[in-house]
């Protein structure tokens, strides 16, 4: 309009017809201007509305993230102390069980122990009472060894003394052997002749010479009749015995001196031999009679009468 307004002047159009529009033309500038700042209210309000919106969707938007990590925080905690406590729950239980079965483990190991150690020392108790039993059971020997060795070495004892050492320690065992009273009486003929066997000049073991030296004891025991028996009263076993080992010592040597003796066997094994073969003897004489009616000395009597003719 102003610009119609400008050309209606540069025409020179009427004057009056210019000034009657101005008022006009004043009205409409003031209408533009108000409608400039309405339109600026409207777009700062819209602005502002959707400005609010975005924030309060951002802030919303927030929260219900913050919110969403700390329900998870709180149930991740809550799981972890709950398994935490399971745990100390479950170690709990396990060391209260374990401590229980390890109780129970020392209680029954201590008892295994205790019985153990009772029956220990009852055999240790046995043990040291046999042995010194056992050596005063055929401690009589030692004499009648010394008595019927010919030999003057100092060593002898100790080799009677072993002798009956394993006698004591493997007595019973001896006692249920069979004895073989050929083959000893076959051994004396081979030593000391009288038989078809003669001396002999082959190579003797321990066992052939302390079974010939348990046979030449016997016949020499029962030698002496009833006053020999009567004599030795219930020294009659270590008598017997003492006088087979030293019949042994004096039978190595005599063999050894004429090369009748096996290179293997030495002199302990053969009084060894002839304490054993003397003894199962006295223990057969005991039981049987040896034949000749009645045990212990008198048995033996029986038995020389029956194998030594």
């Amino acid at each position: 309009m102003v610009e119609a307004v400008g050309r209606k002047l540069a025409t020179g159009e009427g004057k009056g017809k210019v000034m009657a529009m101005i008022p006009t033309v004043v009205v409409v500038r003031q209408e533009e201007g108000m409608a400039r700042n309405v339109m600026e209210d409207m777009a700062r309000n819209v602005v502002k509305g959707m400005a609010r919106n975005v924030v309060e969707d951002m802030a919303r938007n927030v929260m219900e993230d913050m919110a969403i990590n700390v329900v998870k925080d709180t149930a991740r905690n809550v799981m972890e102390e709950e398994e935490s406590m399971t745990a100390h729950r479950i170690l709990q239980n396990t060391a209260v069980a374990v401590a229980a079965l390890t109780i129970t483990t020392l209680a029954a190991a201590a008892e295994k122990a205790l019985e153990g150690a009772e029956t220990t020392a009852a055999e240790a108790a046995t043990t040291s009472i046999s042995p010194a039993a056992e050596a005063n059971e055929f401690s009589g020997a030692m004499h009648h060894a010394q008595q019927h060795t010919s030999s003057s070495d100092p060593s002898e004892s100790s080799l009677f003394s072993s002798a009956l050492g394993m006698l004591s320690g493997n007595k019973q065992s001896y006692a249920d052997e069979d004895l073989d009273e050929q083959s000893a009486v076959r051994a004396h003929q081979q030593m000391y002749g009288g038989g078809s066997g003669g001396g002999g000049s082959q190579q003797h073991n321990s066992q052939t010479l302390g079974a010939g030296a348990a046979m030449q004891a016997l016949k020499l025991f029962s030698g002496g009749g009833q006053q020999q028996q009567q004599q030795h009263g219930e020294q009659g076993k270590n008598a017997f015995i003492g006088a087979a080992m030293g019949q042994a010592s004096q039978l190595f040597d005599q063999q050894q001196r004429q090369g009748n003796v096996d290179p293997s066997t030495n002199k302990q094994s053969v009084i060894n031999d002839a304490a054993k073969m003397a003894f199962k003897m006295y223990m057969k004489s005991q039981t049987s009679g040896g034949g000749g009616g009645g045990g212990g000395p008198s048995g033996l009597l029986g038995m020389a009468g029956k194998f030594l003719q």
